[in-house]
């Protein structure tokens, strides 16, 4: 839990004066961050390659060092996404998936016990389904 309330969290802070000001702020430096916040991270990438590698501009050189980083880091601390099956399904045949919303009322170790225990009856059906084709 933050010991900072909401309202002075620097993220609050800097969303609620980007949404004041908005992205055609004139200084240089909150324009960049003003489009990381607003979710123009495509465009802000693009900006930080052709003004900062091309044209040799130092902010944006080090605001498109800033993003590679960022990339990186996700791609090497993001948790790969888990296979839990794969069947070929021919002619005729359905796949079926089921959503179920999370009960809240349970614990957290209750939650993880029910999940565990839907992943491994998800499983036994797919592979019951296999030894009957």
């Amino acid at each position: 839990m933050s010991l900072l309330p909401y309202a002075l969290r620097p993220r609050y802070v800097l969303r609620s004066y980007v949404i004041r000001h908005g992205v055609t702020h004139p200084n240089p430096l909150v324009r960049p961050i003003a489009m990381l916040m607003v979710g123009h991270g495509d465009f802000l990438r693009a900006q930080a390659i052709r003004r900062g590698l091309v044209m040799g501009n130092p902010y944006w050189r080090a605001l498109g060092g800033v993003l590679i980083v960022r990339e990186v880091g996700k791609q090497v601390f993001q948790k790969p996404p888990e296979r839990l099956a794969r069947d070929r399904l021919g002619v005729g045949r359905r796949l079926t998936v089921a959503v179920t919303a999370p009960r809240l009322d349970l614990s957290r170790r209750q939650r993880r016990a029910e999940l565990g225990r839907l992943e491994a009856d998800a499983l036994a059906s797919v592979s019951a389904s296999k030894q009957r084709s």
